[in-house]
């Protein structure tokens, strides 16, 4: 039936999300209306990845276009999709960068452009979604952080050793095009800190005790990576040179 609603896995930034046919209807959320200014100009620079917003629908949620692919899942896909991800960004962050939308900040960026957020088929990224956490701010933020979650960076068990992380890490930034690197580190631990602390915060909710250990797992997870970045500062900033 083509009114038939399909749950998607519920994300963090949304809580309710369903395809309905080749669509699928969102919650509002407070930031939607800068959202959508967002993927309307997007959808009119011909950026294809971008879902296409639709309208809003009889129970006031947002109807966009549905993307048919798979969720990114970074221990199958090459570091071939991983270029091809980090040009996608140049080109949002390109299209975003007017003063309308970013004010005195250098562009639009995304805040989670990592992995969960990127659509593929086979190796081919064809979709970028979830903006509703996008705001002004610099580029080198959206680069740093697509960079740690594509290359696993400091992640014990991760898929790449730390010569691969250190071989790809100018690959991705070749990829991204021209952006000074020069506080690289300090940008990528700032960000590191940044999702830290908001998973600090979801330890202190009211959650069952096998919740609360799975989230503190995750804190001890991001605070190994920091330092793990700390402790390979010379080496990073090197190769990035």
């Amino acid at each position: 039936m083509e009114n038939k609603e399909i749950p998607f896995e519920s994300g963090e930034s949304n809580s309710e999300v369903v395809r309905v046919g080749n669509t699928v209807r969102r919650s509002l959320t407070r930031n939607s209306p800068f959202v959508h200014k967002i993927m309307k100009e997007l959808t009119r620079q011909g950026y294809t990845l971008s879902p296409v917003l639709q309208g809003i629908d009889e129970k006031g949620r947002e109807i966009i276009s549905y993307i048919d692919g798979t969720q990114m899942n970074r221990s199958v896909v090459t570091i071939n999709t991983f270029n091809e991800a980090m040009s996608a960004l140049r080109r949002f962050h390109d299209i975003l960068s007017k003063y309308e939308f970013c004010g005195n900040e250098e562009t639009i960026i995304h805040t989670d452009f990592a992995p969960w957020n990127l659509i593929v088929k086979g190796d081919k990224l064809i979709g970028v979604i979830d903006f509703d956490d996008a705001l002004p701010g610099k580029r080198l933020s959206d680069v740093t952080y697509a960079c740690w979650n594509f290359l696993d960076i400091g992640e014990e068990g991760g898929k790449y050793t730390e010569e691969e992380i250190l071989k790809y890490l100018p690959v991705l930034i070749s990829s991204y095009g021209d952006i000074d690197t020069k506080d690289f580190v300090d940008t990528l631990i700032a960000e590191q800190k940044r999702i830290l602390k908001g998973r600090e915060l979801r330890v202190l909710e009211d959650i069952t005790a096998k919740e609360k250990v799975e989230r503190e797992n995750i804190c001890k997870s991001i605070r190994e990576q920091i330092k793990w970045v700390e402790e390979r500062r010379e080496k990073i900033e090197k190769v990035l040179d």
